[in-house]
């Protein structure tokens, strides 16, 4: 009995699947880009999060003051990356703006 239900699901997964792939078409270029720039709004915010995350649990658990700078190379590649991650999304915000809204 558990094997006809599976083979039921299974033949109702493989038809919706195949319906799905009939009825999809190519997105248009200025489509495919939306996604793509959206996609990598995403990537960004999420990478951007996890960045002050990391920086927050370091500076909370390192036991050394966070006034003291032990080496300042660090610190102008993570200004570095911070700068260039906030340009990135002020790009993505920026060209993003117009979705969604009629043209």
């Amino acid at each position: 009995m558990a094997f006809s239900d599976l083979g039921k699901k299974l033949r109702g997964l493989l038809k919706d699947t195949a319906w799905i792939f009939k009825r999809a078409k190519k997105p248009d270029r200025e489509s495919y880009y939306t996604i793509v720039k959206l996609s990598l709004l995403i990537i960004f915010v999420l990478g951007s999060y996890s960045l002050i995350f990391s920086f927050l649990g370091y500076a909370l658990t390192s036991r050394s003051s966070l006034l003291v700078v032990p080496y300042p190379e660090n610190i102008i590649i993570i200004v570095t990356i911070v700068i260039i991650i906030i340009a990135a999304l002020a790009y993505l915000l920026v060209t993003t703006r117009s979705i969604g809204k009629g043209r």
